[in-house]
């Protein structure tokens, strides 16, 4: 979206902004973020707690973007085939295991 409206940030500055943002968050205390008002606890959560994650998602978008991955190299390299076979495997080893305790199949 940045990128798009024409603000791309330089993959250094990406850098340093996720590094110095997870400094920050690691060493202010959560103590520190709570304000007076509402509007000002949530700007200051906002902008300690969010910053890395907003970094970390450029950082990732781009590296993706290089690497030049499909939709399903990425689902693989996630390991989402090997979840949902585990996934299928522990529904059959319960339904099984229910069976026994039951007498009953599922």
């Amino acid at each position: 979206m940045l990128e798009r409206a024409g603000l791309r940030i330089p993959t250094a500055g990406v850098d340093a902004g996720l590094f110095a943002t997870i400094l920050i968050a690691y060493f202010v205390p959560v103590s520190a973020l709570l304000a007076e008002s509402r509007a000002e606890r949530v700007a200051a959560a906002v902008a300690v707690l969010c910053s890395p994650v907003f970094f970390a998602s450029i950082l990732f978008i781009r590296t993706f973007a290089a690497a030049r991955f499909s939709g399903a190299a990425l689902l693989h390299a996630l390991g989402v085939p090997r979840a949902l076979s585990s996934a299928r495997t522990c529904y059959a080893g319960m339904n099984a295991v229910m069976a026994a305790l039951t007498g009953r199949s599922m």
